[in-house]
């Protein structure tokens, strides 16, 4: 008799935003519905207290996950510590099975305009190379979802 098998995921879902953005009216219902049908997700809220302790948490979930739904926002792709959150979260969809669906609290063209200026301002090189490489892998992903203006309804968007 063999045994069951025990996926190698503790949370179906790591959720990366930035915290305090306005975003709290779209987070709360969101893992309302996750908790209803049986998902289980992780939630990575950038807050700025975050220590070592908190870090290496998030990595090791966000390595334990299936799938991670990036919430992107002006603030999301203003802020250092999201925009290295967001190269991590992309490297892990390299692995098999693992999947990114971002979602725009805001309009992805004022959003992706605003990570542009980011990436500018950075003045590490490499950093900019990095982040600029991520965002253009966002910008090429070949579905989204994007809020209507009420912030209560998601549409699914084909590049």
């Amino acid at each position: 008799m063999s045994s069951p098998f025990v996926p190698k995921w503790k949370h179906d879902v790591f959720v990366s935003f930035k915290g305090g953005d306005g975003t709290e009216t779209f987070r709360s219902p969101l893992f309302k519905r996750l908790k209803q049908v049986g998902i289980g997700h992780f939630v990575d809220d950038n807050r700025e207290d975050a220590g070592k302790d908190i870090e290496s948490k998030r990595l090791k979930a966000l390595e334990e996950a299936r799938f991670s739904l990036v919430v992107f926002s002006t603030n999301y792709v203003d802020c250092s510590q999201c925009l290295n959150w967001l190269v991590k979260i992309l490297n892990c969809q390299r692995h098999p099975g693992f999947l990114v669906v971002p979602i725009f609290y805001e309009n992805r063209a004022k959003v992706l305009e605003s990570a542009r200026k980011r990436v500018e301002k950075e003045k590490k090189d490499a950093k900019k190379k990095e982040w600029r490489g991520a965002l253009e892998e966002v910008k090429k992903s070949s579905g989204y979802f994007e809020l209507k203006a009420d912030r209560e309804c998601l549409h699914n968007r084909q590049n």
